[in-house]
């Protein structure tokens, strides 16, 4: 039978610590913890576009800092996974059709979206207008958009990484009929040792104590995220 080796070993022993130390922590959470506070649900939202996110990387190239056109937040991009902005759009699908507060437009709809999003920058500009009378002409109450800056692979395997797991996402929610932005929401993260951050100690263990994916990542971000969203 073959030994593990020092890293194997190292890190069953910290695995044993931490759950010793989670045991503690979660019974002073129930104790005395208190949840963070949640963006109240906009009872007018009752039907939702979720638009396709855009690779901004593919976009505009690795390290270009830019204005989202919706929010007016600044972003730097960094590398994105080929595929990435269809994994999170379909993700943040997946999470809200479990909800049953809202309905989502088909996917066959929103495909048809999907063809008509522009693809340069010289037409950002008009993305509000843009989306504001595709939301409307398929009768969404609400529009959900976003895009991906950045989506690194993790290298290594669950329990012995060389480079971890990063992803960038930013989240944009208008008002179909007012047209105004009515929510953002960043989600930014490099999976780090628990050694070096030790408050990450509950998130680690909501992953399964491991070196995530970038997709894993990005969708416990994502639930995360979209849990104080102002969408019921």
């Amino acid at each position: 039978m073959e030994r593990p080796d020092t890293c194997s070993r190292g890190m069953i022993a910290l695995r044993i610590t931490i759950l010793l130390v989670f045991a503690s922590f979660s019974l002073g959470c129930a104790a005395g913890g208190k949840s963070l506070p949640k963006s109240p649900p906009d009872s007018d939202i009752k039907t939702l576009l979720v638009v396709p996110f855009k690779d901004q990387s593919l976009l505009r190239g690795e390290d270009a800092t830019y204005r989202c056109s919706l929010c007016g937040s600044m972003f730097t991009t960094s590398r994105v996974e080929k595929g990435a902005d269809a994994f999170v759009t379909d993700k943040v699908i997946e999470i809200l059709s479990l909800r049953q507060t809202i309905s989502l437009i088909p996917n066959d709809r929103v495909d048809i979206v999907r063809t008509q999003l522009p693809l340069d920058d010289e037409s950002e500009p008009s993305d509000l207008d843009l989306l504001l009378e595709l939301g409307r002409e398929l009768g969404a109450d609400a529009i959900l958009t976003g895009s991906v800056y950045k989506f690194q692979q993790r290298v290594g395997s669950d329990f012995a990484a060389d480079s971890p797991a990063s992803v960038g996402l930013d989240l944009d929610l208008i008002n179909t009929k007012t047209g105004l932005l009515i929510w953002q929401a960043r989600f930014d993260e490099t999976q780090e040792y628990l050694t070096n951050n030790f408050m990450k100690i509950v998130t680690f263990f909501k992953r399964g104590g491991k070196w995530v994916t970038a997709e894993e990542l990005a969708a416990s971000g994502l639930k995360d995220v979209l849990e104080g969203s102002p969408i019921p």
